[in-house]
């Protein structure tokens, strides 16, 4: 894999947040199979007022 998609980065969280508001979906996940544990690399987002 590139070294530089090593790692989960501002700017991809960023980009499934604009994703989710666009298609109006409360969470969304991001994995990063680049981990040794899958479950490691998993990253989950909640848009604010989601909950409500």
């Amino acid at each position: 894999m590139h070294p530089k998609f090593e790692k989960v980065l501002p700017i991809h969280k960023a980009q499934l947040l604009s994703y989710m508001k666009i298609m109006d979906a409360p969470i969304g996940l991001i994995i990063n199979f680049n981990e040794l544990k899958v479950t490691d690399g998993i990253h989950r987002l909640i848009l604010q007022g989601a909950d409500k």
